[in-house]
């Protein structure tokens, strides 16, 4: 399992020149995300949460919109509507408002990635 945490600033580039354009919203890239069990990856996992979790403050409070982009597998190890809850829901809820989530080869281990799209069904965005 790898994970990764991207942080990328937007801009308006069809104001005029780049060189000048301020950002427009900061967007945070990230993925492999939540284990369950208790093993050393779980515990890896608190980590990257708590990563996250400080990149999004900072992003804040610059004051710009801020996204959370997570790109798949992120409910280890079949992305089940159990796994969501027990393993991803207690250190991912908080950023429910600003995810852009995108299911992974793991949610598909649950037939039709049924567990991701529950949990994602009513999705809240500011």
């Amino acid at each position: 399992m790898r994970f990764w945490i991207i942080t990328i600033a937007f801009f308006n580039v069809f104001s005029g020149a780049f060189a000048d354009a301020a950002p427009i919203g900061v967007l945070i890239v990230v993925g492999d995300i939540a284990r369950c069990g208790d093993d050393r990856r779980h515990h890896h996992d608190e980590k990257v949460a708590d990563v996250t979790r400080s990149a999004v403050q900072s992003a804040k409070a610059t004051g710009l919109p801020v996204r959370l982009l997570l790109l798949g597998d992120l409910a280890y190890k079949r992305g089940s509507q159990k796994q969501f809850r027990k393993c991803f829901s207690p250190k991912w809820d908080s950023f429910k408002n600003i995810m852009l989530p995108v299911p992974g080869n793991h949610e598909y281990r649950t037939q039709d990635a049924g567990g991701y799209f529950d949990y994602f069904a009513e999705l809240p965005v500011d």
